[in-house]
């Protein structure tokens, strides 16, 4: 291990006599370590101030500054102190030997030196230090790792679970209840909160929301589940034998407890509540989006009031007649990419772009990737149509770097030159990524499309690849052999966890715009971004945050570390003939 990280350290030689320091230096420059030196005790203190060395070979006589006086300076630098230090004495005597190790040596070499004996004490002392730093690394990761945990379930202002735990929640609820049997939701929001807001503060609006909290806590049982999601809403899942009678009550119960005013610095508020209620027992999806169109009724009434899903009209989606279109649109050529542009933050130039579906449907428009994905991914037509993603991506990302190289030869623009190697970030869905033959399949379009795999980057959703942790290791591994890149997209959203994602041959980790939203005014959306580029850099992975629209996020970000950004501050995404402009033209951030 050591031979292999010799070149990596840093050795410093303090020794008055050139002689003995020459013939020192020789040594360790021929075992391949980086070598200073000094003739004076003050001359090698001001070296290891400047320099930071791994190790320090220092004299104990020396005129001046004794050697003692350097490991005394030493060990009282902060930034110094853990540096191994080693003393050289002709002093045999284990009275000047123990002197030294009291005022912190790390070990001792008498004069005259053996080469063999020197190279010997320098490798413990390193491999020691090595063993050190990783101890520290693993408690820094380990405190990073559950900051991050804290922060992606809690919300920091009321210390209630958030809307990442509340899905979390209502998934465990979902396996383990019968699917007879509903799981009772009710969202909560403060109506016209917003007048509150604008009209005394955010301080004074934070405060009064920790009392709405406080509030709702003290009304819902000890077994309920209280999460706040988003600025002034809400959610409880009840626990509950009888679930329409509890909601029925709880939601009075809520309803009637605002009508006493909250006292925030010795103001009385008024505030009421509109309340949706889903008992739906299917998905967690299904049982948000009945609650919320139960929300958007008890608001539309006027608020002050709740509503149960079940006693309104709500036109759902068409699932089953875009399910029916999805058959015929790669036939009818109704899907089409579109790219956006990925800058790095500090060059302030393009590296890349993410592909991007749209489908052009014949009769309904344009219609969202949210609604046509999860249909696609249940009826098994996603496989095709990532083929599709990854074939064009590849072919059209393959023309747009021929047509950069062009026009890179007859213009002096240095961004041209540095982006004719662009990359594209591709998504694999859950569905693909269990495919047997994955490997084959990207293998066969890559050498089919003549595409250059260290170019292309894909992106897999945290969910995907920890339902089963070891066969995930080993297709990432399988993915990673091809040459490609490869991404934890929307990162942060899922089951992060270090003790998976350190184990993954990643090259980046995106960010979530759920979490780069507003970072410049949001408190916690920025301590969770610190943490996820924190504990990035710790594992050496690059970190790209989705969904910068403002200077402000842009700026926050830049202070935090993050590599690279995407969103609509820089590009919203383009069409593909629009792409192609767009990059020939060397847009700078």
């Amino acid at each position: 291990m050591l031979q292999r990280l010799h070149k990596m350290y840093t050795l410093l030689v303090i020794e008055d006599d050139d002689d003995i320091r020459y013939s020192i230096c020789d040594i360790l420059e021929l075992s391949k370590y980086r070598v200073m030196s000094a003739s004076s005790g003050r001359k090698g203190l001001e070296i290891a101030r400047q320099q930071t060395p791994d190790l320090i070979l220092s004299d104990v006589q020396m005129p001046e500054m004794d050697g003692y006086e350097v490991l005394a300076a030493i060990r009282q630098d902060p930034k110094l102190t853990l540096i191994s230090f080693i003393f050289l004495t002709s002093l045999a005597d284990h009275q000047y030997l123990r002197k030294g190790m009291l005022r912190g040596a790390d070990d001792y070499l008498t004069k005259p030196l053996n080469r063999e004996e020197l190279l010997e004490v320098i490798a413990v002392q390193l491999s020691k230090k090595e063993k050190v730093k990783q101890h520290y690394q693993n408690i820094a990761q380990n405190i990073a790792q559950e900051q991050l945990e804290h922060l992606l379930y809690f919300d920091t202002l009321t210390q209630l679970p958030n809307r990442l735990a509340l899905r979390e929640c209502l998934d465990r609820a979902i396996s383990n209840n019968s699917p007879e049997i509903p799981i009772p939701i009710l969202l909560i929001d403060i109506d016209r909160f917003s007048v509150i807001n604008d009209s005394r503060g955010e301080e004074f609006g934070d405060s009064l929301l920790q009392a709405i909290a406080k509030r709702i806590i003290d009304i819902v049982q000890d077994d309920d589940t209280i999460c706040r999601l988003s600025g002034d809403e809400f959610a409880i899942i009840l626990s509950a034998a009888n679930p329409k009678f509890e909601a029925n009550y709880v939601a009075s119960l809520l309803l009637d407890s605002f009508a006493d005013p909250f006292i925030i610095r010795l103001t009385e508020v008024y505030v009421t509540a509109s309340i949706g209620i889903s008992l739906h027992s299917q998905d967690t999806n299904g049982i948000m989006q009945q609650a919320n169109f139960a929300l958007q009724e008890a608001k539309r009434r006027g608020g002050n009031c709740y509503q149960f899903f079940d006693e309104i009209q709500v036109k759902l989606p068409l699932r089953l007649e875009l399910q029916t279109d999805l058959h015929y649109a790669l036939d009818n050529q109704e899907f089409e990419l579109y790219y956006q542009p990925q800058v790095n933050i500090t060059t302030g130039k393009m590296f890349g772009s993410e592909s991007l579906i749209r489908w052009n449907h014949s009769s309904e428009g344009l219609i969202s990737p949210m609604k046509f994905i999860p249909i696609s991914e249940s009826n098994g037509s996603i496989i095709e149509i990532g083929e599709w993603i990854l074939r064009t991506a590849c072919q059209q990302v393959k023309a747009a770097q021929t047509l950069i190289s062009q026009n890179a030869l007859h213009d002096t623009n240095d961004i041209l030159q540095s982006i004719s190697s662009l990359k594209v970030s591709v998504n694999l869905s859950g569905r693909q990524f269990q495919q047997q033959n994955l490997n084959k399949r990207i293998l066969d379009i890559l050498e089919e499309m003549q595409f250059d795999p260290q170019y292309l980057e894909l992106e897999i959703t945290e969910t995907t690849v920890v339902h089963n942790i070891d066969a995930s290791l080993t297709k990432l591994k399988e993915l990673k052999a091809l040459g490609v890149k490869l991404s934890i997209d929307d990162f942060g959203t899922g089951f992060s966890s270090l003790s998976y994602i350190k184990k993954f041959p990643l090259d980046t980790l995106k960010i979530d715009r759920c979490f780069v939203q507003h970072i410049d005014t949001d408190a916690q959306n920025r301590a969770i971004a610190k943490a996820i580029i924190t504990m990035a850099k710790s594992l050496n992975f690059k970190t790209v945050a989705e969904g910068v629209e403002t200077h402000g996020e842009l700026k926050v970000l830049q202070d935090l570390g993050c590599d690279g950004i995407q969103g609509y501050y820089y590009s919203r995404p383009l069409s593909f003939d629009k792409f192609c402009n767009f990059v020939t033209k060397g847009n700078r951030l």
